[in-house]
């Protein structure tokens, strides 16, 4: 009896045993799988991103926003969203508007980028349009959306849809590709739910003074734009309103021995809304982009912003610099462009 006793305490203990270790092993995979899946949320949903950060909802986000049909003629617009003013604005960019590429791309039409990107190996249609976009408006781009179904929409009809009914963006998600990340789409939704149809704005390129007919030396005819009247108008329409009230001064210094980087730069702050004080040489070569500040509020918003856009290593350590340039600046903010900004816009 005694033996028996002592069998049956034995196997309790076995099975408590199994059944902790079960319990350990089981929390361990929820744990991976949760751990999986949030981190998930952060990585681009199905089209491969170079950006080396996600939208915090705080600044204005730009979109570009591209409709793939057989139905109609491709539609490419880039969509500016606003959380602190509650506002967003589609610009229609047209397809025959004629635009330098990066990465010694050459000239082409607008509407011939994604196709011409697409034919690299491997492709790289939406990335090649983000950037030569970004170069043509003087403007970060965040992302790209891709709609590619029988049933087209124009980017307003999108963003309305999107806007006032949560269930579309569920049944739309197997015609779209996208580099945001499932974070990003949740944060746009919710942002977008607080902004007004009549805050709503579309523009057209095509029906402003800012384009016009140029005939090639093949006798074909393209959109000429005026990048003079272009950037001001970027500035009144898609400048975004944080910058602006932040109103921080800033200095562009070219680290590298490639001229020309630093007012380029400087062209794309002006249009976020930056008030760029100086465009100078840095005192030190820089293999690696910075942003540093000597504001005693550490730069706010805009800084962050633009630590995003020229130097994302400077989100995760902290970026500094002996640089007399820099540690003597009048500007309240200041930043460096390495040899890295050249290659990401240069190099293939």
């Amino acid at each position: 009896m005694r033996k028996i006793l002592q069998n049956h305490k034995g196997s309790q203990k076995s099975a408590r045993l199994a059944i902790l270790a079960l319990g350990i092993l089981f929390l361990v995979v929820f744990l991976g799988k949760s751990t999986a899946f949030l981190t998930s949320l952060q990585k681009p949903l199905n089209l491969k991103s170079e950006k080396q950060y996600s939208w915090n909802g705080k600044s204005s986000l730009n979109l570009i926003y591209v409709s793939l049909s057989a139905v109609l003629e491709q539609q490419i617009s880039v969509i500016t969203i606003d959380p602190n003013e509650k506002k967003a604005t589609i610009l229609s960019v047209p397809n025959k508007a004629y635009a330098q590429l990066p990465k010694d791309f050459g000239w082409w039409e607008v509407g011939s980028i994604y196709k011409l990107g697409q034919e690299e190996n491997p492709p790289i249609g939406g990335s090649l349009l983000k950037l030569s976009l970004s170069k043509l408006l003087g403007l970060p781009v965040d992302g790209i959306i891709i709609l590619n179904s029988k049933d087209p929409k124009t980017a307003q009809s999108f963003i309305e849809r999107f806007h006032s009914n949560p269930i579309y963006a569920l049944t739309i998600m197997p015609d779209i590709k996208t580099d945001l990340t499932p974070n990003e789409i949740f944060q746009t939704y919710q942002v977008l739910t607080t902004i007004r149809s009549d805050k709503i704005i579309s523009l057209n390129l095509e029906r402003s003074d800012i384009t016009e007919s140029k005939l090639l030396k093949d006798s074909s005819r393209v959109l000429g734009v005026d990048n003079v009247k272009l950037d001001l108008y970027i500035r009144q329409n898609l400048a975004d309103s944080k910058i602006l009230e932040e109103g921080k001064s800033i200095a562009v210094l070219n680290g590298t021995d490639n001229p020309g980087i630093a007012a380029e730069a400087a062209r794309v702050i002006a249009n976020m809304g930056g008030n760029v004080v100086i465009i100078s040489s840095a005192d030190e070569k820089a293999q690696q982009s910075g942003v540093y500040s000597q504001a005693q509020d550490g730069g706010g918003m805009t800084k962050d912003r633009l630590t995003q856009i020229f130097a994302p290593r400077c989100l995760n350590e902290k970026c500094t610099s002996t640089d007399a340039k820099i540690t003597n600046s009048r500007a309240q903010i200041t930043i460096v462009l390495g040899e890295d900004y050249f290659k990401f816009w240069h190099a293939r």
